[in-house]
This record gives C-alpha cells, structure tokens and sequence, in this order.
C-alpha cells in the first residue's frame, strides 16, 4: 500500500506519532515530497509529541501556557543542542593550559540574555552533555562541561539576584533571597529542593495547633480583625512549634563563619543557623500565618517587628520578636516604632560579613581557603554593583590568583571602573595568561636525554624523614631542563639541573603537583589511575596502562605517544 494512500489522520497518529521515528526521520519524510512536506509541516501536535519524547515533558511546561509552534521550538532546541556541544568541544582549545580560569564568558553571557526558552534549554543541555561525559569517562568534556555549567549557572544567578532585589521591598521574599544565597556560596541550584517541603512541615504543625486553638487559619492575605486580635496567640505557636517542638536554635557567635549555618535547605534540615536566617525561617512561617513581621536593626542585631492589630483608628501593640530568646515577644518603645525596615539587600551583606571578615583575618595564609572566598567577595558585589569597594575586592582577589578574570573585568565595567588600578592588574594578568596559552601551543621536540612521555604513570621516589618513599604520579609536560616554575614546586632540591624536568600530578604528592627530575621517576609496572583534579586539562581519559593526552597536549609533544607506546611495550616483554 501507497503511504500517501492513508488518510492523514492515521498518518499523524499511528506511524509519525510512533517512537522509533525520530526527527530526523521525519525531516527526511519532509524532503521527500511536497505532500508529506506539507502535511508534517502544520501538524502542531506531532511536533509536539517528537519534543517530549526527545526532551521529556518537564521542558516544555511553561511553553504549554501559550500557543506554540513546535516545528520551530524543536529546531530551535536541536540548534541549541549543537551549539552547547560545539562550545564546550573547542574550550580545550582556548582555555589549555589553563583551564577553567581562562573560561571565555561570551557565550555564556549570549545565552543568559536571550529571550525564554533559550537560557532553560541551554542549562537542559548543558546537564545532558554532562551526564553523557560521565558514562563515557572523557576527562576533559566532562571537565569543561562541568565548568560551562557551573559558569552559565553563575550568570543566572546574577540575573536572578537582578530580577529579586528590584522589586519593591514590601513584594520581597526573604526566604526567597535565602535560597538564592545558599544556590550562590554551594554553586548547586539543586540545593533548595527540599526548601519547600521542610517549611511546610513548620507551618502545618502552626496551622494545626492554631485549629486546635479554635482560630480559622486561612489561607493568606485577608484575614477577619477578630484573627488579627488573636496575632500573638498565633506568635506563641509559632515560638512553640519552633523553638520547643522542633528544637529550632542560633548558632554560637564562633560558629558564624561556618558555611552551614548560611545554607537554608541546611538550616531546616539540622534546625541550627545563623540568627538572620532563623529570623528568615520565623518571619515566613508568620507570612504563611498571614501575619506581617518587618525585619529591623535594633543595636546592630536584626530582630522582627511585629504590629499586632492594623485596623485604622485601633491603637496598635508593637513587638520586637528575638529569635536568640526562643521568639521572646519584647513590647517595643515608640524609637524602635519608628525604625525602617531594613532591605532585603542590607540583610544579605550583613550575612556574608561575617564569613568575609573570618576568610581576610584568619586564612590569608591559605590560598586554597581564600580562592574559595572569591566566590563571597563576587556575591557582595553581585547583590550591591553600586557598592565600587565590594567589585573592587573581588577584583583584587581574582587579579591576584588569576582566576576568573573575564568575569571580574565584565563586573568591573558595568560598575564603571574603567580606569581602575585593579582593572588594569586584571587585564595585565589576562594578557599573560593569552600568553601562557600562546606558548603551550609552540611544537616541543624532543631530544635523545627525555627518557618519559606524557601520559606515562610512573614512581616517583624521594627521602622524607631519613626514609626512602615511593609515590604514583603521572606525567604533565617535560623540559629538557630545569625550569625555574613559581607554580610547580621543586621538591627535593637537586644538584643535577642539567637533566630533563617533568611536571608530575600525584594524589598524595605535596600540594598535589611537582617538578622533579628524571632521576627520581621510573615507569610504573602496570600503570594505575591517578586522582587528580587537573587531569582533565591533560587527559581525556585512563586506557589502563597510561593517560591519553587531549588534542592540544598531542600537539604540543607530537612524539611522546610513539615514545610511550614503545616504553610500555618494552616493559611488557621484559616481564
């Protein structure tokens, strides 16, 4: 039977609807005459069908609440899908040897400022290219789809932040803001997924207590005056529900810089926080209550303030609300009456202060804590750009490690720092990272002396305590010769420097990378895999015996992989 013979009806619903036929199946179908061209072209819900079956039904949820033309939504996905995969496929090629801290930001920034679908079906892809990376366990994609990720979700989140801080104060979520900080300092987005449900447990059992206290608990919004009188009768549950039933409690004054007690998923979870956002957790359940707690600062600590009638012409009782005393009510005096309410964005800094003062004045002496405090510095300036000190620390902190220097110059431009010294220290340390990336690209022969390869695992050994020690590395990059490097620590000194160098990466090796000379190496037996975060810059994965370089590492040392190959081969026959 003709295909064109059946009736569209069946066409659309029996055999181009059927799961095995793909889109590009149908896309072939199209080509192939001008009546199934037409008839597949104008099926709106065929090509609707094909995006879920492609992409799941949680892609198209908002889509669904207008009208859409599928065919140009799967073409605009199917695009989308090879540009993510193109992007990341050539960062190698950008960023090596560097990494992640040469991260070119403008696709991101293109993604982020389209218009809807495009920033969710990019961040959809992003995750897919990331779990595939996973399975096939190729280092270096999943390496740089990991840092694209993580970058475009950073951007986000500054457009988030944007969007949440320009609405009036009085429209302002707090809880809202809290889950946007603890996504910002964990760098996971998946963090506030148990948010939702943890409030809810607090304030059903509110809900429940108030029912049994013969007080209707509606909804939200308008509440009967004979509710509003009933206000701290309804406090009170709230005291008890969290403070005596839940065990709810502020973390000690020495504790503040634990990042824990900022993360709000974990604040509900373990029920101990900081008092800012325990005052958080408090003020929503008493949102959730329909009661309007405003949060205030009486001497220097935030405490929630708390009018208990608002009918005209009914003189009202103030309450300030201490979380630190169990949810105290204290009556307040007409000053505090008086005081405004402090700002969403003042409540933010107030909580990243406490750890940015702990990072400056305790763990300057630790890089690997104070890289991790960039990401506070970054936060400041995101939540208050107008604020040039909070962009300028950033700037002085990523100038000085080198990382993130993209970013840092685009926060710096939109903050009008143009002429800045930090500026130019960022630009200057760009420069010479495009050198260094430059300079990775120039053909390294090799000469008779260089017995190793890149890629090849082997022992290094040394004397530690009187003691001879052996660890597993592998192999980064050689010089013929020594080569003073601040970044690569040569341990234990030599007196032959004129024999070939290797950069090794070893788990258990000092700061986890050295320069040593050849004479402390020899080829590893049977080869084992290294732990090592910066593999996948080198590598794009472990055959078993040694670590296969990336393109550009390939490039770079043309001759090794005979070399290592017949290195290995040797070995192998010996035994």
């Amino acid at each position: 039977m003709d295909l064109l013979s059946l009736p569209n009806e069946i066409l659309l619903n029996h055999v181009f609807s059927r799961s095995f036929l793909t889109i590009t199946d149908l896309n072939n179908l199209m080509r192939s005459c001008h009546g199934l061209n037409s008839l597949i072209r104008h099926s709106n819900d065929l090509w609707r069908k094909k995006f879920i079956n492609r992409w799941g039904k949680n892609c198209y949820k908002q889509e669904e609440k207008n009208e859409v033309i599928w065919m140009k939504m799967v073409a605009l996905r199917l695009n989308l899908a090879q540009e993510v995969k193109e992007t990341v496929g050539m960062m190698s090629s950008v960023c090596y040897p560097l990494g992640e801290m040469a991260l070119p930001m403008g696709p991101v920034n293109k993604w982020i400022i389209s218009a809807h679908p495009i920033p969710n079906f990019v961040e959809a892809e992003l995750c897919q290219l990331l779990s595939k990376s996973e399975m096939n366990d190729n280092l270096a994609l999943n390496y740089y789809a990991k840092a694209l990720s993580e970058s475009f979700w950073m951007k986000k989140l500054d457009q988030q932040w944007k969007d949440y801080l320009s609405q009036p104060e009085c429209q302002n979520s707090l809880l809202g803001g809290a889950v946007l900080f603890s996504q910002c300092i964990q760098g996971n987005y998946l963090c506030s997924r148990n948010v939702e449900p943890l409030m809810k447990i607090t304030t059903e059992r509110v809900k429940q207590l108030v029912a049994e206290m013969g007080n209707s608990a509606p909804a939200l919004k308008t509440y009967p005056a004979s509710y509003m009188r009933n206000a701290k009768k309804i406090l009170l549950t709230i005291n008890k529900v969290m403070f005596e039933e839940m065990g709810f409690s502020c973390s000690k004054e020495n504790e503040d810089w634990f990042l824990i007690n900022y993360q709000i998923e974990k604040v509900l979870e373990n029920r101990t926080g900081s008092a800012i956002l325990i005052s958080i957790v408090y003020q929503e359940v008493a949102r959730m209550m329909g009661l309007q707690c405003e949060p205030i600062d009486c001497g220097g600590q935030i405490l929630l303030r708390f009018r208990e009638c608002c009918e005209r012409n009914v003189d009202s009782n103030y309450y300030l609300i201490d979380v630190r005393e169990g949810g105290s009510l204290i009556p307040s005096t007409p000053a505090i009456m008086g005081q405004p309410v402090v700002s969403a964005e003042c409540i933010f800094q107030r909580i990243l202060k406490a750890p940015i003062t702990t990072y400056q004045e305790f763990f300057d002496d630790f890089d690997f804590l104070e890289k991790n405090s960039l990401k506070f510095f970054r936060l400041a300036s995101v939540i208050s750009p107008r604020v040039t000190r909070f962009v300028l620390d950033y700037g002085k902190l990523s100038a000085s490690f080198g990382i993130h220097l993209d970013d840092t110059i685009q926060l710096l431009q939109s903050a009008g720092l143009h002429g800045d010294p930090v500026m130019a220290d960022c630009i200057t340390k760009r420069r010479e990272q495009y050198a260094e990336i430059s300079l990775a690209k120039i053909v390294c022969p090799r000469l008779p002396s260089i017995k190793y390869a890149v890629g090849l695992v082997c022992h290094y050994s040394y004397i530690a305590c009187g003691f001879k020690k052996s660890q597993p590395c592998v192999i980064v990059s050689w010089d013929a010769k020594f080569q003073k490097s601040e970044e690569w620590l040569t341990w234990p000194s030599t007196k032959n420097l004129d024999q070939p160098y290797y950069r090794i990466l070893g788990p258990k090796i000092e700061y986890g990378k050295l320069y040593v000379a050849q004479e402390t190496l020899e080829l590893h037996p049977v080869g084992v895999a290294i732990q090592h975060e910066e593999l996948c810059i080198h590598f794009e994965r472990f055959d078993g015996r040694r670590y296969l370089p990336n393109t550009e590492k390939k490039a770079q040392y043309p001759e090794d992989e005979d070399v290592a190959i017949s290195l290995i081969k040797s070995l192998d026959d010996q035994n």
